[in-house]
């Protein structure tokens, strides 16, 4: 069953034609915004997998209100099926025959409006400019200049709160910065490749621009940034974390060390 959305096909008419994400700011996204403020661990997990075309597996309760949002971390999916934010695309049962249901971001639409909502998450009031000249700093190897702006992300927006569940928080933040890059890069996360699996990978669309490896470590002191940044490099050398960018036929590879303590970051290139 396909679903319309009328005043987008209004729009599109009206507009000769030209598709464009006309419902998005036709309302609030509180939702998604909810989502994000309450994330844990699992959830940023789940959020880069659905940012990343992945799916995630939830319980369905039809009865779930909006005050309820909060409650119960699994209804927060409801609310997103039921508001066509997600589909669902499979379904299991599990003990005591409860149906479970594997759900996804239904196209790429909804996939900018995720990738939109992290960046105010992240304070894009910082400016697309700034985002701008962090690509550059990223595909030219220029590893001083990513940190200071990226450390400019991490003073202006996080919290020391945030970063309870610090790796996985940082590995989405930074996912969700180097999303929009996707004009020119395919962005993969936690995949496996080599003897391991690297944290995020940029597979470039256009064979003049160079493939990246990241690679996160996030420790408890200022002292030990430097330690962890080496160590990063290090594992992806060991665990030869290139091979997928190799075999897509990329022939320049920065790898960037990135290690984080609260607000402070530490970023070293190979």
């Amino acid at each position: 069953m396909e679903i319309y959305n009328p005043w987008s096909v209004n729009n599109y008419f009206s507009e000769h034609c030209t598709a464009e994400a006309y419902w998005v700011d036709t309302s609030s996204n509180d939702i998604i915004q909810t989502m994000l403020a309450q994330a844990d661990e699992a959830r940023w997990e789940e959020l880069r997998s659905l940012m990343t075309g992945g799916t995630v597996m939830a319980r369905v309760r039809e009865g779930v209100i909006y005050d309820e949002i909060g409650k119960n971390a699994g209804d927060i999916y409801t609310m997103l099926l039921q508001t066509g934010c997600l589909k669902a695309v499979g379904s299991v049962r599990v003990g005591g025959g409860e149906r479970m249901y594997e759900l996804a971001i239904p196209n790429r639409e909804i996939r900018m409006l995720f990738q939109s909502e992290l960046f105010d998450r992240v304070d894009c009031s910082y400016g697309e400019v700034s985002f701008y000249k962090m690509g550059l700093a990223i595909q030219q190897g220029k590893a001083e200049d990513f940190q200071k702006i990226f450390q400019g992300v991490l003073l202006r927006a996080v919290s020391s709160y945030d970063t309870a569940d610090a790796e996985s928080f940082y590995h989405g933040l930074m996912l969700g910065c180097v999303l929009y890059y996707e004009r020119d890069y395919r962005v993969v996360s936690n995949r496996e490749s080599g003897y391991g699996r690297f944290n995020l990978a940029m597979f470039p669309k256009n064979a003049a621009l160079p493939g990246i490896l990241m690679e996160f470590k996030a420790v408890e002191s200022e002292e030990a940034l430097e330690q962890a940044t080496d160590a990063a490099l290090q594992q992806m050398d060991e665990k030869a974390y290139v091979t997928e960018l190799e075999a897509a036929g990329v022939q320049t590879i920065w790898r960037y060390g990135v290690a984080f303590c609260k607000k402070h970051v530490l970023i070293q290139r190979a």
